[in-house]
């Protein structure tokens, strides 16, 4: 469901995008393995999370990805947004998309080097090549040619002051608290400020990612 989520967005954005600028969206996916952000776009990090529910509930592995901090490669980050997708799962035949239907039309605006590097990180994704998926001998397996459509794309601002999460000032006083090791769930509204945040729908979202991937 992750990899779902993650694809459509990568999706999203090469269509709308030419040869040399879908490599970038390539290069900006960091997904495929354990890091920071599943995007960095800029100086903005996106998370991506995934529901099979109707509200934007999601589970948080760690105060890093609901707070504005550092890219992997030690470049500030200015902002973070998370992308919140609800899925439903349809039956065969009753339209959808599927994983490999959604590799295949980004393969196909990919030159070849970032075909190879997309391919790479697919096979490398949760963090084992042993694990991820491998586009010429999984597209067959049930676990990802299972369809579905999408229920809602909210793309949330996290800087906003309405958005109420623990940040790391205020836990700091509790001395024997392991920090890093929390995880929790988050229940983000389906409007925190009017149609500003979340923005809803994949015109204003993509526009508002291409934005960031220009920012600097």
């Amino acid at each position: 469901m992750g990899l779902a989520g993650e694809l459509l967005l990568i999706d999203g954005l090469t269509s709308r995008a030419g040869i040399q600028s879908a490599g970038e969206v390539i290069s900006s996916w960091s997904g495929s393995v354990p890091s920071s952000r599943d995007f960095h776009l800029g100086v903005t990090g996106v998370e991506v999370k995934t529901t099979t529910g109707t509200s934007s509930t999601h589970h948080v592995g760690g105060l890093h990805q609901i707070e504005v901090g550092h890219s992997d490669g030690g470049a500030p980050e200015t902002g973070l947004l998370i992308l919140s997708l609800g899925i439903k799962w349809v039956a065969p035949g009753d339209g959808g998309t599927n994983i490999p239907s959604l590799v295949d039309r980004i393969l196909a605006r990919l030159g070849p080097d970032a075909a190879d590097t997309f391919l790479s990180r697919l096979a490398q994704y949760g963090g084992d090549v042993g694990t991820g998926y491998r586009h010429d001998t999984d597209r067959l397996v049930s676990t990802y040619s299972r369809p579905f459509s999408t229920r809602f794309e909210r793309l949330y601002y996290m800087g906003d002051p309405l958005i109420r999460l623990p940040r790391r000032g205020d836990l700091e006083m509790f001395g024997e608290l392991d920090i890093d090791s929390l995880s929790f769930r988050i229940d983000l509204p389906a409007q925190v400020r009017g149609d500003i945040n979340p923005l809803s729908g994949w015109a204003e979202i993509l526009a508002r990612l291409e934005h960031a991937m220009t920012e600097s």
